[in-house]
C-alpha cells in the first residue's frame, strides 16, 4: 500500500508524460483539457446553502438546515456530482488515476479563495484539515485514501496543518452507494471514533464526494464530542437535491 508521500511522487511521474484529457481525449499536458474544465457542472457558491452546499437564494441558509441545523457549520463543494465530473471522481477513486489530484486540488483552493469573505471560511489560521478515513479493509483494498491525498495537496497549497491519524474508522460498513437517507445513517451509526482531544481546534473534513451529508455529519459529530469548537467540511463533488444515491 502506498503512503501519502509514495502516491504524490508517483503522481508527478505521470504528469511528465504526455497524455490525454480524460474526458474528450485531447492530446494535451493536462488531465482535463481547458475546454472539457470550463463544462463541468460548477456550483455557484453565490447561492448555495452554507450548511450544506443545495441550492439556496442568496447563499442563505435552507429550510432543510434552518429545521435541522447539521453538526457541521459549513460545507464547501467545488462540483456537482452528476456527468461527466462523477466520471473523473470514479476514475480518480476506483481506477488510481492519480494524476487528477492536482486538478481537484486547484478546483478546491479556487472555491475556498471564492469564499474568502464568507464568516464560516474566512479564518483559516487556527485551523486543520482532517481527511475521511477509510476503513482498514477498503483501504489495504485501494491502496490509498482519496480523501487524505486531497487533504494533504491542499493543505499545502493553503499552508495549512493536516492531521491524518486522529479521526479514524473503528467499523467496517458496506458502501453508501445504493442507501437512501435512513439506511445511511444507520450504516454509519458508530463508524467513527477520535481517541486524542482536538479542544479549541476548527476542523475542516476533507472528502471527495458528499451525497446526502450522513458521513460528513457522523464525522462531524464525534469530532465536536472531542472538544472541536467547529467543524467544516470541504469537498470535491456535492450529489444536489434530486440526485443522491
Amino acid at each position: 500500500m502506498l503512503g501519502v508521500k509514495g502516491v504524490f511522487s508517483l503522481a508527478g511521474r505521470m504528469r511528465a508524460f504526455d497524455q490525454c484529457c480524460e474526458l474528450c481525449d485531447a492530446e494535451q499536458a493536462d488531465v482535463v483539457c481547458s475546454d472539457c474544465a470550463q463544462q463541468l457542472p460548477s456550483i455557484d457558491l453565490a447561492s448555495a446553502c452554507p450548511g450544506c452546499a443545495q441550492p439556496s437564494a442568496s447563499a442563505n441558509r435552507c429550510g432543510a438546515c434552518l429545521a435541522h441545523p447539521p453538526p457541521q457549520s459549513a460545507v464547501m463543494a467545488c462540483f456537482d456530482y452528476r456527468f461527466p465530473l462523477d466520471r473523473l471522481v470514479q476514475s480518480f477513486k476506483f481506477s488510481a488515476n492519480l494524476g487528477l489530484v492536482q486538478f481537484f486540488t486547484d478546483a478546491m483552493v479556487q472555491s475556498v479563495q471564492q469564499l474568502a469573505g464568507r464568516n464560516e471560511l474566512s479564518n483559516l489560521g487556527d485551523a486543520v484539515l482532517v481527511p475521511v478515513p477509510l476503513a482498514p479493509k477498503r483501504l489495504a483494498e485501494r491502496g490509498f485514501n482519496q480523501s487524505a491525498l486531497l487533504a494533504s495537496a491542499v493543505g499545502r497549497a493553503l499552508d495549512v496543518p493536516v492531521v491524518h491519524d486522529r479521526l479514524r474508522r473503528v467499523r467496517e460498513t458496506p458502501p453508501q452507494s445504493g442507501l437512501d437517507g435512513a439506511a445511511r445513517r444507520r450504516n454509519l451509526r458508530g463508524a467513527f471514533a477520535c481517541d486524542e482531544s482536538l479542544h479549541g481546534k476548527q476542523v475542516i473534513l476533507v472528502d471527495d464526494v458528499m451525497t446526502t451529508g450522513t458521513t460528513i455529519g457522523e464525522a462531524a459529530e464525534v469530532l465536536l464530542a472531542v472538544g472541536a469548537i467547529e467543524v467544516r467540511a470541504w469537498v470535491v463533488a456535492r450529489a444536489l437535491q434530486g440526485r443522491a444515491s
